[in-house]
């Protein structure tokens, strides 16, 4: 699942990548949702919807005796919350005064608050397996 992950991740990167020489150009197509944001949007959905099917189906028959059950619940909700809270289609303008220091934050807070989330939500898994017993 955490190869899944990092592939997705990759896609989105990719994305960008590509995007790198005619940033303006892109930023003009996401705020006139041009061609350019349909195929962000979509791509953020696709990998999204991705990665959740792959983390119910991972997640699906989990129980006591699974190994690395708490590892495989982490990386499932750390997964969701980051590819969700990540989307391409939104990436910040850069370009201005001060922007590049501003997404630089709002990464570091994003991957932050993924982090924070999928523990609170291994920690109830944790519980509720104990509380199952």
């Amino acid at each position: 699942m955490t190869i899944l992950l990092g592939g997705l991740t990759a896609l989105r990167v990719a994305f960008l990548g590509l995007h790198l020489r005619d940033l303006d150009g892109l930023w003009y197509d996401y705020e006139h949702r041009g061609p350019r944001f349909q195929l962000a949007r979509a791509l953020d959905y696709l990998t999204l919807g991705v990665f959740l099917a792959a983390a119910v189906w991972a997640l699906w028959g989990i129980d006591e005796r699974t190994p690395a059950r708490l590892g495989r619940v982490f990386v499932a909700w750390l997964g969701i919350f980051l590819l969700e809270r990540l989307p391409v289609h939104r990436f910040p303008r850069t370009n201005r005064p001060g922007g590049f220091d501003e997404a630089k934050m709002a990464l570091a807070v994003h991957v932050l608050l993924s982090v924070l989330g999928a523990a609170g939500a291994t920690v109830m898994t944790s519980i509720y397996f104990w509380w199952r017993r």
